[in-house]
């Protein structure tokens, strides 16, 4: 079975130390969120622009489930978009 990864990318406008600080704050400090235990991580850079940041949010999950795993990871690429959606909206 394949692993779950999802990939939400963002250009928020403030500067690259500030998004930083607010991800911090506002994303789960142990990484793991939503009802299938996904593991959220994220990665920041400087935007083209002046004063911008690119953020790429990325939720896995690399945990193996005999016989009903397709179902799982159904439940979990749902889940990994749901999150996505909710962090970003929490940043912005």
């Amino acid at each position: 079975m394949p692993n779950v990864r999802r990939r939400r990318e963002s250009v928020l406008a403030a500067d690259a130390s500030t998004v930083e600080v607010m991800a911090a704050d506002l994303l789960p400090f142990d990484g793991r969120v939503g009802a299938t235990g996904l593991l959220l991580s994220y990665e920041i850079r400087p935007g083209d622009a002046p004063g911008s940041a690119h953020i790429t949010l990325t939720a896995t999950s690399d945990q193996r489930v005999p016989f009903f795993g397709w179902f799982v990871d159904l439940l979990r690429r749902v889940d990994a978009r749901r999150e996505l959606r909710y962090a970003a909206a929490r940043l912005d």
